[in-house]
């Protein structure tokens, strides 16, 4: 006997469901009980199909009602399309954001169009990393800027900072990073992409 439910058979063996030398009552017990066996097993897969479909709605739900991270891209050029930036007869660069965050991206990208490596060597130099582009001359730089945050510390600082602190170092190193997206004739020495943890 073989039992389909869903893609899985289930191969009963008759003699296992009906003894033949039962007399006849035993004959119809045996098949009685082979038919709520059947029954029964399909009770069983239909609890466990129930349970996975719930399962899978829950899922769904989930991914529908959770807000979907916004990539690099579009987050750059959303603070992009609020942020102006005019120069005054000296060059000096005047920038207006609807927020903080567009000010501060605007403020970044401008300092980059005056001197991306100036802009670099700094945080280069903040994060203890000046020996990898200057050589062992100075590798007391980088001790020092290490001994004074590390990594690791810049890090967690930056994690453990309130909402409004995270979303100015995201939108510093968003203005940097946008710039180098939009400049690709400019080749850093060493960072090719900025972290918001990088002003700590």
């Amino acid at each position: 006997m073989k039992v389909c439910m869903l893609g899985i058979c289930i191969f009963i063996p008759g003699g296992l469901i009906v003894n033949h030398s039962k007399s006849n009552q035993n004959k119809v017990s045996s098949k009685m009980y082979f038919y709520s066996s059947v029954i029964y097993l399909n009770k069983i897969n239909l609890s466990l199909i129930m349970k996975r479909l719930f399962f899978i709605l829950l899922i769904a739900i989930a991914a529908c009602s959770s807000p979907q991270p916004v990539d690099e891209l579009t987050r750059w050029e959303t603070h992009a399309a609020n942020t102006e930036i005019i120069r005054d007869d000296f060059g000096v660069p005047h920038i207006y954001g609807k927020t903080d965050a567009d000010a501060v991206f605007g403020l970044l990208y401008a300092q980059c169009e005056d001197d991306f490596n100036r802009v670099e060597r700094n945080y280069i130099w903040a994060i203890g990393r000046l020996a990898e582009i200057e050589g062992e001359s100075a590798t007391y730089s980088d001790l020092r800027a290490r001994m004074f945050m590390t990594k690791e510390e810049a890090i967690s600082n930056y994690k453990d900072s309130p909402d409004w602190l995270q979303e100015l170092c995201v939108a510093f190193a968003d203005g940097i990073n946008y710039y180098l997206h939009t400049h690709p004739e400019v080749k850093p020495k060493l960072l090719t992409h900025f972290e918001p943890w990088m002003p700590m």
